[in-house]
């Protein structure tokens, strides 16, 4: 996996800003479980309806992170094409 930053500014470099923001609080928060992020992101932000993206050279690992049948079915997840 990417350093953190890196990928933090790939998707910083995607967003629109007003649909998508691409935020930082897994850092700020000290979590690095991503099922773990969104409930805490769903309990600060109730009425936000999120989506899950993951880049498609990264959807075979999902059955690897922990939680992921919670996550996925907490949220849609998006699967995007990534260059190379």
């Amino acid at each position: 996996m990417a350093p953190f930053r890196q990928r933090l500014d790939s998707a910083r470099s995607i967003a629109d800003g007003v649909r998508v923001l691409a935020s930082g609080l897994e850092a700020a928060i000290g979590q690095r479980y991503s099922a773990r992020t969104l409930a805490r992101l769903q309990r600060l932000f109730p009425r936000i309806r999120f989506v899950w993206i993951i880049g498609a050279d990264n959807l075979w690992q999902l059955p690897r992170w922990r939680d992921w049948r919670r996550l996925a079915a907490r949220t849609p997840v998006a699967v995007l094409p990534r260059p190379g």
